[in-house]
């Protein structure tokens, strides 16, 4: 009998202590599981390409955007600039830019540039230039320049650091 009691003790203490395990358990699985899902699922909130926006190298149609240290893969064809598709997308007086990207070569101003991508910088915004495959620098003195993609069917790039390199 009394061996009969010792393990009735045993088996309430494991019970007792089994119940906030299986729930600790279950509740590491549902947020792993959430985790997983975001980083595969695309963004149903419309992203702002602030950082950068650049074309996907392996895909065409895809863009890669840049949005507060977060790396998204985009459709191009989701992504507006003043509610209008990034193809019709413009900036002004725009400075080229010498191969390094580092200064302005003066006297070389273009009144409109086509991009193809952008990187936004202190400056402004440096863009790529449809029509010669140049880089300029357009400046945010000039309210025109100011836009950014917005792009709403978007997946979150997984692995990659807030500086932009895979881990």
């Amino acid at each position: 009998m009394s061996h009969l009691i010792n393990t009735s003790s045993k088996m309430k203490i494991i019970n007792f202590f089994q119940r906030p395990h299986i729930t600790s358990l279950i509740l590491a699985i549902v947020f792993t599981s959430h985790q997983a899902l975001a980083a595969t699922t695309a963004a149903v909130t419309p992203r702002t390409c602030n950082q950068n926006f650049v074309p996907s190298l392996k895909t065409t149609g895809v863009f890669f955007c840049r949005s507060d240290l977060v790396l998204y893969e985009c459709q191009l064809n989701s992504c507006k600039v003043d509610n209008k598709p990034f193809a019709s997308a413009t900036f002004k007086n725009c400075d080229l830019l010498d191969s390094q990207r580092g200064n302005v070569v003066p006297g070389r101003q273009q009144d409109t540039i086509i991009p193809l991508q952008y990187h936004v910088v202190d400056s402004g915004v440096e863009v790529l230039n449809k029509a010669d495959v140049q880089w300029y620098r357009c400046y945010k003195t000039d309210k025109i320049n100011d836009h950014r993609a917005i792009c709403s069917q978007c997946t979150v790039v997984p692995n990659v650091q807030k500086s932009g390199r895979k881990k």
